[in-house]
């Protein structure tokens, strides 16, 4: 046990080298769970875009509702998807930054006919095919 207590004595530990030592680990424990978190949301949002696809949006749709996830940093994005609610608040925050936001009123109208546009592809898909139906056309399965 000799060996042991002359191995560590408070008097010959360095506290500038004990101070990077708790620092090293600080920063490599930050790094870990940082990492964890990053690869955690990039997985949610391969879910999102997976899910996005299967509805069969048009790509200016898909565009706008992936630029609206990200702008609001979601931690599951795919509840967007599966929420009426929530993406009804997003559409909300959006329509409010667009209209407040400088730009043309044609450009605003479509941008907003869009956001209408994905909503009912999202969640109301059967309008979609009584409206054809209705229209004499062909309703897509």
């Amino acid at each position: 046990m000799k060996g042991i207590d002359n191995w560590f004595q408070s008097s010959q530990v360095n506290p500038d080298i004990l101070l990077g030592i708790g620092i090293g680990l600080a920063v490599l424990i930050f790094l870990l769970v940082y990492g964890a978190y990053l690869y955690q949301r990039r997985r949610h949002y391969k879910v999102f875009e997976k899910e996005m696809k299967s509805l069969d949006l048009e790509p200016n749709q898909e565009n706008t509702l992936t630029e609206m996830v990200r702008r609001y940093s979601m931690n599951e994005p795919v509840q967007v998807l599966v929420s009426e609610r929530l993406f009804d608040d997003l559409a909300t925050r959006e329509m409010r930054r667009i209209l407040s936001g400088i730009g043309t009123i044609e450009a605003k109208e479509q941008y907003i006919d869009t956001l209408y546009a994905i909503r009912t592809k999202t969640y109301h898909p059967r309008y979609l095919t009584e409206e054809a139906i209705s229209s004499g056309g062909v309703a897509a399965a």
